[in-house]
């Protein structure tokens, strides 16, 4: 998993600046660039979104065979609903897309996840700061794993957090 501060920049940088560094974590030199992305190839709703939710839509969906789960978040008023989620998050979690689209990752929660790091994760929220945590989650079909989620901050032009991306990868 690339470090945070690496990925941070990347995915909230511009889509050529993107394109470019997305590569290094795909096994392809070969990036379809964002003027030509026709949001219709991906399988969630897309014809309500504003432009810049189509930028960063495109820049997950980019990373859909990332070896590592990316998720594309709404913001935290709106109870942080996923928008998207990568091949590899849908593979960790049991999950299909239909069935995350919409829904709040701490779905993933269960019995044995700790509450400290959820408290981080929602003091990250909170304050519109990056966080990375290590906690266990449940895939749907109730089987537990420990699992690395670093939450990065998406800002608007006025600096106001807008989306978030979630970045996941299983440690057991």
């Amino acid at each position: 998993m690339p470090d945070r501060s690496t990925l941070t920049a990347s995915l909230t940088s511009e889509p050529a600046t993107f394109a470019a560094d997305a590569s290094r974590y795909l096994s392809t030199d070969s990036i379809e660039p964002y003027e030509s992305f026709d949001p219709a190839v991906v399988p969630v709703r897309t014809d309500d979104l504003l432009e810049r939710e189509r930028r960063l839509l495109w820049k997950a969906w980019t990373l859909d065979e990332a070896p590592f789960g990316v998720v594309l978040s709404g913001a935290a008023y709106e109870d942080n609903r996923i928008i998207y989620a990568n091949r590899y998050f849908r593979e960790l979690s049991g999950y299909g897309l239909d069935e995350l689209v919409g829904e709040n990752p701490r779905m993933l929660q269960g019995p044995a996840t700790e509450s400290e790091p959820v408290a981080r994760l929602h003091e990250a929220l909170r304050t519109w700061e990056p966080a990375t945590v290590e906690l266990w989650n449940y895939r749907k079909d109730g089987e537990r794993f420990r699992n690395r989620v670093s939450l990065v901050p998406v800002p608007d032009d006025a600096g106001t957090i807008t989306h978030w991306f979630g970045i996941q990868r299983r440690l057991d």
